[in-house]
């Protein structure tokens, strides 16, 4: 287990306890404060304690409090009963079968088994974010291209005009597609700006009680996004010159609208 500065903590004479860090926001502890609560017995009995918070961990999946049983035994006179065991052996399958045949015993997890499924799971959901960066590429290219398609639609008697005068189509494409840079522009400064708050915002609305997501975005998630942004632009700029170069100016001009 890791704490939020990314350091193993340690249980050796624990004299207090640890909370996960997304329990420590919630009720606003830090590290070093006191925290009262209520704890339930082996006799289905509250009794109150005071705790020391001596550390703060990361977790995504499930938050709350760990300590010893030594310190509840030795300051809180508190004892609970053994629910989980966790064995460390190299006969995994005769171990298994010994536990399994247990009546007492419940259920046998494996590690190696749980990291595995855990894995799983993250390339499940990563395969899920990597269909959700590219279907927001996509929009991005298709809005894109339709408002400028529309801006060389309603501006084809100017473009006729201005290939009449001797302009070139590569200097007729960067004055309507420079409208395009500006807009990608602004949108990537704003983004920048606003991207932590909106992530912070969506991170705690979709979040459960027992799931947490990181405090802040990764640093190269930005510059990564901005070089995909730049990308779609240009590949919707090469795509536009077509729409540019087939403007014919004689039929433009002669007509009436």
């Amino acid at each position: 287990m890791k704490s939020s500065a990314g350091k193993l903590l340690s249980f050796k004479k624990l004299d207090g306890i640890y909370i996960s860090q997304k329990l420590a926001h919630n009720l606003k502890v830090k590290t070093g404060e006191t925290l009262n609560f209520k704890i339930l017995t082996a006799n289905n009995n509250f009794k109150n304690l005071k705790a020391k918070v001596k550390g703060i961990y990361l977790s995504y999946t499930s938050q709350g409090l760990y300590t010893t049983f030594e310190y509840l035994n030795k300051n809180k006179s508190l004892k609970f009963p053994v629910q989980s065991l966790f064995i460390k052996t190299n006969n995994l399958t005769t171990v298994k079968k010994k536990l399994l045949a247990n009546p007492q015993i419940n259920n046998v997890i494996i590690k190696n088994k749980q990291i595995s499924n855990y894995q799983k799971a993250s390339k499940s959901v990563d395969s899920i974010l990597a269909m959700i960066v590219l279907m927001s590429i996509l929009l991005l290219f298709a809005v894109i291209y339709n408002i400028s398609s529309i801006n060389i639609f309603e501006r084809q008697r100017d473009i006729a005009i201005e290939k009449a005068l001797g302009l070139s189509n590569f200097a007729i494409n960067k004055l309507i597609l420079i409208e395009n840079d500006i807009l990608v522009g602004f949108s990537i400064i704003i983004g920048s700006i606003l991207s932590p708050l909106v992530y912070k915002l969506l991170g705690n609305a979709i979040a459960s009680n027992e799931m947490s997501f990181p405090a802040k975005i990764n640093f190269m998630s930005i510059p990564i996004s901005i070089v995909l942004i730049l990308i779609s632009l240009i590949l919707t700029s090469l795509s536009l010159i077509r729409k540019v170069k087939r403007i014919d100016k004689l039929a433009v001009l002669k007509s009436k609208k």
